[in-house]
């Protein structure tokens, strides 16, 4: 049977989600305000077309692809209607918004598409070091540096930030405490962040939304050698040690098509999303914490 979806935002992202939602043969009715997104919409094969979310009918599911400052708004007006919702990230930019949905009954409705999550080198990642390849895992680096001109609503905590910490939260099993952080900013808006999470095992995390080039790599080093990923498009992840150097093949995937697949199996009866709220008010803490230990912030109140 094809899923019914009802796809609130189809912009640069949200029409990438309504390929995806095609090809996976979902039927789509599309919400967006922007005339011309109604119209590429129409002409990708979209079932039917509004500019609001309140004009959808009743469907089987809902995915959210709005700039973040509003998906927290947009996923408590859907909760009126009966189908589940999958919320593009970042859908609590702190945890006040979290413990909002979940008053309004959002647990267990509302899921989040954490992408990397569902990426399979980040998972070989994880699984070659439970498995000891590296030994003790000591510290886990992630570097996301970039130019982005658009943080969809957000800052670069919850635009670009909050992947790295889904990382670090899928391949350690938790995020840990934030210790420090310093954000630089452009007009009041965080435009880059260096933090340290953890005591012991650590996280280091070094995000820029004003970098001249393209540059994506996870590392995990441990007391044998040192596993990364180098491009998030690549085929292998490296092992190092020193000995020398190995690469370790996968199977890659496109995270986004496979985490609506498990959406629209949802919705035929199948488990749930692996990302539900709790997930998204961990990453929320994750964020309100890291602004609470910049480095020279000035104190609230």
């Amino acid at each position: 049977m094809r899923a019914s979806v009802g796809l609130v935002g189809c912009g640069n992202w949200g029409k990438n989600i309504l390929r995806d939602l095609l090809k996976l043969q979902a039927r789509v009715h599309v919400a967006d305000p922007d005339p011309g997104a109604r119209q590429r919409a129409t002409g990708m094969g979209a079932e039917a077309v509004v500019a609001h979310s309140d004009q959808l009918p009743e469907l089987d599911g809902y995915v959210l692809a709005v700039p973040i400052d509003l998906l927290a708004s947009e996923a408590r007006g859907l909760l009126v209607r009966s189908g589940p919702i999958f919320s593009e990230k970042t859908l609590c930019s702190t945890l006040a918004q979290a413990d909002e949905l979940a008053n309004a009954g959002a647990q267990g409705r509302v899921f989040v598409m954490h992408k990397w999550e569902y990426h399979q080198g980040v998972r070989l990642l994880r699984s070659l070091a439970q498995d000891g390849k590296i030994g003790r895992l000591a510290e886990i680096q992630c570097y996301r540096h970039n130019w982005a001109a658009d943080m969809h609503g957000g800052d670069v905590l919850s635009c670009l930030a909050v992947h790295d910490l889904t990382i670090i939260r899928h391949v350690l099993g938790e995020i840990p405490t934030p210790q420090c952080s310093y954000l630089s900013r452009e007009g009041g808006l965080a435009t880059g962040i260096c933090a340290v999470l953890g005591r012991g095992l650590r996280a280091v995390l070094s995000v820029s939304a004003r970098h001249a080039g393209y540059y994506r790599t996870v590392c995990l080093h441990g007391s044998r050698g040192t596993l990364a990923l180098v491009d998030p498009l690549a085929d292998h992840v490296i092992y190092r040690d020193a000995a020398g150097e190995e690469k370790i093949p996968f199977q890659n995937s496109m995270p986004l098509f496979d985490e609506l697949a498990e959406f629209l199996g949802y919705l035929r009866g199948g488990g749930e999303p692996r990302c539900g709220l709790e997930r998204a008010r961990e990453v929320a803490r994750a964020l309100d914490g890291l602004r609470a230990v910049e480095l020279g912030a000035e104190p609230a109140g």
